[in-house]
C-alpha cells in the first residue's frame, strides 16, 4: 500500500543516515566483514517484486525488437510451431479434441506426437487469440518470450529456496534465461517450455529427498507431468537422470554418515514416486506417443544419428569467443566452423554462458565448497563432456547403457544441464563475494593471479605455436587463414570482457562493496555479454506474411475442395507453390507437411500416391522455362470407392513389388495386410457402386454406399490403428490396403460406414491421469495443511 510505501521509504532514509555517522567510527576488518545492512531496509516480498522486475526488465530489453514487432521469431517457429498451435487452439476453440490432423502429409495422428503440447495448461492461454480458426502470430511470439521470463522466475524461485540472497538468484536466473543454449534453443518452443519447468521441478525433489518426504515426492511428481506434457521428451529424459542423479549423490552421502540405513530405502522409494506421478500425470499423452513410436518416421536412433549435433573439440574455443566460427542466424549466415555442413549445427551446439559466469564457477570452488556446490561442479563438467559426443568414449557407453539416450540426437542439448549447473554457481559465488573475510580475499586473491596467469600462458603459447593451434581449430590448412582472421577479430572483444571480469573480481577482494552496487554491477557486466552474443540471434526481418500470406491459390483451394473435396500436392521437391504447413494453417488438404519426426513414417502409397489419396490438384513444374503450376489430375480416384479384388503383401516392400508389376490395375485391384473375413468372388473388373462421404471431420467421417455384391470399400484415408470402423453400427476390422490405405470388407445391401478415431490407450490413459491429478491435489492440500499448522504451533509458542 502507499502507507507501507511511505514507511519503507522513511527506513531507508534512516539507515543511510546512520551508515553515514558511523562510518567515520569504524575500523577494524571485523566491521567491514558484517552483513550488509541493506537486506533490512525492505520487506522480503520487496526484493522479490525488484528481482522478477528486473528480471522481466531484461527480457523486454533483450527482445525488444520482436516485442515492438520491428522484427519476428524465425526458423522453426513461423515454419512448425505456429501452425501446430495454430491448428490445436482452434480446434479446442471449435470444440473438437486435435486427435487427428487430416491437413498434412494426408492424414498423421496429431495428438500423439506429444511435441505439439496439446495438453500442456499453459498452450490454453492461447485459445483466447483464435480469430476465425486461425491464431494470431503475435500472441505465440509473446507466449514463447513469456517463457524465457518465467524460465528467470523459475530458476530465481529455486536459488531463493537454497538459501540464495535475493541478488545471486536474481543473477542466476539472469544467466539461466539469457544465457546461449536457452536463446538459441527457442527455435524449438517445446524445449523452452520444459526448461521452464525444470527448476522448480528439481527444487521439489531436493525438498522431498533431503526430508524424505511422500506427500513432496507426489507433488514434485505432479510438476514434472507438466514438464512432459510441455512438448519435448528429450528433456524430460535428461531431467529424470539429473533428478536421478541428485537421488544417488544424496544417498552416497547418507551411506558415508550412517553407512546402510532404512533412510536409504525410504529415499530410492520417494525417487521412484517422483518419477511414476510423473509419468502416471502424463500418461493420457504417453501411452497415445508409444502406441506411435514404432509407426513414427524415427522408431530407432542409430549411433551415428545419435551423434548429429554434438560439440567438436575445436569449438570448446566458442566458450570465450563465441562468434570465432562465424554465426548462423537472420543477417549474419558465415558459419565456417565444424559441423557447418550440418543444418543447424550452430544454433544446437551453442552453448556460451558468458566470461563472467564462467569465472564465477572458479569463485564458487574457491570461496564455498558445498554440497549444492559440488553436485552442480559434477553436473556441469559431466553433461558438458557428454555434450562432445563421439568425441569422448563415455557418449557411447551411456548411448549402450542407460536407456533414453538411443532415442535422441542432439547431444549439444545436454549444455541445458551444464548452463543450469553454471547459473546456480555463479549464484553461490555472488553470495560469497557479499561476505568475503579477510581469509576468504587472500584466497580470492590467489585465484585472480591464477587466471591472469593462465591467460598469459595461453597468449604465450598461442605467439609461439601459431600455426598449428589456428590449423586444429580451423580442421585443416584449407580454412586455416579463417582461424588466423577470427583469432584476431575476436581476441579483442574476449580480452575487454576478461579484464573487466578480472577488476571486477579485484575489486571485491580489495575493498568492501556494497551489497546493491555488487549485484548491480555483476548483472550489468553479464546482461551486456549475453546481449551482445545473443540478441540478435531470433530477430528475422521476416513476418507472417512471408510465411503465411493468404494467396489467391489457397483461396482457391479452400472454396474447390469445400465443394468437390480432394486434396492438393503442393510441392514437387525443392519447388514449393505454399510453405509445407500452410494446409494445417488455412485447412487446406495437402500431402505435404513439416512436423518432428514422431509423424508417421509412411502416409501414401508406394505407387499411384496421387491417384489413390483422391489429389484432385498437382504441382507441375516446368524446369526449362522455370514455371510452377497447380494442374488438373485427371486419373484421380474418389475419395471412397469399392474393389473386388486383392493380393496379399504384408510389408511395404511386398507391396511396391505388387504394385510395380505391369499388369496391375490400381483402380480394380489393392494389396491387404492379411486375408478378409468376407466371401467374395475375385474380379478384376470395375465395379458399379458409387460410395459417398456424407459427413467429414478430422476425427470421423461418414460414408454411404448400396453394395449390389459382396466387396471392399477403400478409403483414400491414412491407415492407423487407433480408427475403427462401424458398419451399421456394428464395429469392423479396417485392413491396411496398399499399405497406407483403409480397407472395409462389406457384405450386399445399403450400409453406413461410421469411421472414428478410438484409442484405448488415449482413453485408459485419461484414467491413469485423472486419478493421478486427484492425488497431486490431495498432497497439495496436506502440504498446505502441514505449513499452517506449523506456522500455528510456532505462533502459539511465541505467544507463551
Amino acid at each position: 500500500t502507499p502507507e507501507e510505501i511511505f514507511r519503507s521509504l522513511i527506513t531507508v532514509s534512516i539507515m543511510v543516515n546512520q551508515k553515514k555517522r558511523g562510518r567515520a567510527s569504524r575500523s577494524g576488518s571485523s566491521r567491514r566483514q558484517q552483513v550488509p545492512k541493506s537486506h533490512l531496509t525492505l520487506p522480503v516480498w520487496a526484493y522479490d517484486v525488484i528481482a522478477l522486475t528486473g528480471l522481466l526488465a531484461a527480457v523486454i530489453v533483450f527482445f525488444w525488437a520482436i516485442l515492438s514487432q520491428q522484427a519476428f521469431l524465425w526458423e522453426d517457429v513461423p515454419e512448425q510451431w505456429y501452425p501446430m498451435a495454430s491448428y490445436t487452439a482452434s480446434e479446442l476453440r471449435a470444440g473438437r479434441f486435435p486427435l487427428w490432423n487430416p491437413y498434412i502429409f494426408g492424414g498423421i495422428p496429431f495428438f500423439a506426437m506429444i511435441d505439439v503440447g496439446v495438453l500442456y495448461p499453459l498452450n490454453w492461454l492461447l485459445l483466447i487469440f483464435v480469430d476465425n480458426m486461425i491464431l494470431r502470430y503475435i500472441a505465440v511470439e509473446f507466449h514463447l518470450i513469456a517463457h524465457v521470463y518465467l524460465i528467470g522466475v523459475s530458476m530465481y524461485v529455486f536459488c531463493r529456496n537454497t538459501s540464495l540472497s535475493h541478488g545471486a538468484a536474481f543473477v542466476a536466473g539472469l544467466i539461466y534465461m539469457l544465457c546461449g543454449v536457452t536463446v538459441h534453443q527457442m527455435l524449438h518452443p517445446g524445449i523452452i517450455f520444459s526448461i521452464t519447468w525444470f527448476p522448480m521441478v528439481f527444487m521439489l525433489f531436493m525438498k522431498a529427498v533431503d526430508q524424505l518426504n511422500f506427500s513432496y515426492a507426489i507433488v514434485t511428481g505432479g510438476l514434472l507431468g507438466i514438464l512432459i506434457l510441455s512438448g519435448s521428451p528429450q528433456i524430460f529424459v535428461y531431467v529424470s537422470y539429473t533428478l536421478g542423479f541428485y537421488s544417488l549423490f544424496c544417498a552416497i552421502e547418507r551411506f558415508r554418515s550412517y553407512g546402510f540405513h532404512f533412510s536409504l530405502l525410504r529415499l530410492a522409494a520417494v525417487s521412484t514416486v517422483v518419477m511414476i506421478t510423473g509419468v502416471c500425470l502424463a500418461a493420457v499423452n504417453l501411452l497415445p506417443l508409444f502406441e506411435l513410436i514404432d509407426h513414427s518416421l524415427r522408431p530407432n536412433v542409430t549411433y551415428d544419428i545419435a551423434t548429429t549435433y554434438a560439440l567438436y573439440p575445436q569449438e570448446l574455443i566458442t566458450l570465450f569467443m563465441p562468434d570465432f566460427f562465424g554465426r548462423t542466424e537472420p543477417s549474419n549466415w558465415d558459419y565456417w566452423g565444424p559441423g557447418r555442413t550440418e543444418y543447424g549445427h550452430f544454433w544446437e551446439t551453442y552453448a556460451y554462458i558468458g566470461v563472467l559466469p564462467l569465472l564465477l564457477v572458479c569463485v564458487s570452488f574457491t570461496l564455498k565448497r558445498t554440497r549444492i556446490t559440488w553436485f552442480m561442479g559434477i553436473l556441469a563438467i559431466l553433461t558438458f563432456i557428454l555434450s562432445l559426443g563421439d568425441t569422448t568414449p563415455i557418449f557411447r557407453l551411456v548411448f549402450d547403457v542407460i536407456p533414453g539416450f538411443d532415442r535422441f540426437r542432439s547431444p549439444g542439448r545436454l549444455n541445458i544441464l551444464s548452463g543450469f549447473a553454471v547459473a546456480i554457481l555463479s549464484g553461490v559465488s555472488v553470495d560469497s563475494l557479499c561476505h568475503l573475510n579477510n581469509v576468504a580475499r587472500s584466497h580470492l586473491m590467489r585465484l585472480i593471479k591464477i587466471i591472469c596467469g593462465v591467460f598469459t600462458l595461453s597468449v604465450i603459447i598461442y605467439i609461439v605455436s601459431e600455426e598449428p593451434i589456428t590449423a586444429w581449430l580451423a580442421g585443416g590448412v584449407a580454412l586455416q587463414h579463417n582461424a588466423k582472421v577470427a583469432m584476431a577479430t575476436q581476441a579483442g572483444p574476449f580480452t575487454l570482457l576478461l579484464l573487466l571480469s578480472i577488476g571486477f573480481l579485484f575489486t571485491c577482494a580489495r575493498q568492501k562493496l556494497r551489497h546493491a552496487i555488487l549485484i548491480m554491477a555483476t548483472a550489468v557486466l553479464i546482461f551486456l555479454d549475453l546481449y551482445i552474443a545473443g540478441h540478435e540471434f531470433n530477430a528475422s526481418p521476416n513476418g507472417p506474411a512471408f510465411y503465411y500470406s493468404r494467396s489467391s491459390l489457397i483461396d482457391f483451394l479452400e472454396k474447390d475442395q469445400g465443394v468437390r473435396g480432394g486434396r492438393a500436392r503442393t510441392r514437387d521437391g525443392a519447388n514449393l507453390l505454399v510453405r509445407r504447413n500452410a494446409g494445417m494453417l488455412y485447412r487446406v488438404f495437402t500431402l505435404e507437411g513439416y512436423v518432428s519426426p514422431l509423424r508417421l513414417a509412411n502416409t501414401v502409397p508406394p505407387m499411384f500416391a496421387d491417384e489413390l489419396m483422391n489429389v484432385k490438384y498437382r504441382i507441375l513444374v516446368d524446369s526449362q522455362g522455370g514455371k510452377i503450376e497447380l494442374v488438373d489430375n485427371p486419373d484421380t480416384m474418389p475419395h471412397a470407392f469399392v474393389v473386388r479384388n486383392y493380393v496379399l503383401a504384408p510389408d511395404r516392400e511386398a507391396v511396391t513389388k505388387v504394385m510395380s508389376d505391369p499388369n496391375f490395375d490400381y483402380k480394380t485391384t489393392v494389396t491387404l495386410d492379411r486375408n478378409p473375413s468376407l466371401n467374395m468372388d475375385l474380379s478384376p473388373l470395375p465395379v458399379v457402386e458409387q460410395a459417398k462421404v456424407v459427413h467429414y471431420e478430422p476425427n470421423n467421417m461418414t460414408i454411404t454406399v448400396d453394395m449390389k455384391e459382396p466387396g471392399l470399400l477403400i478409403v483414400g484415408e491414412v491407415f492407423y490403428p487407433a480408427w475403427k470402423a462401424y458398419v451399421d453400427g456394428r464395429e469392423q476390422t479396417i485392413y491396411r490396403a496398399n499399405d497406407t490405405m483403409r480397407a472395409i470388407p462389406l457384405t450386399t445391401g445399403s450400409h453406413r460406414v461410421d469411421l472414428k478415431y478410438k484409442s484405448g490407450l488415449f482413453q485408459f490413459g485419461g484414467v491413469i491421469s485423472g486419478i493421478t491429478l486427484m492425488t497431486v491435489l490431495i498432497n497439495i492440500g496436506i502440504l498446505r495443511k502441514r505449513r499452517h499448522d506449523h506456522k500455528n504451533a510456532v505462533l502459539n509458542k511465541q505467544g507463551r
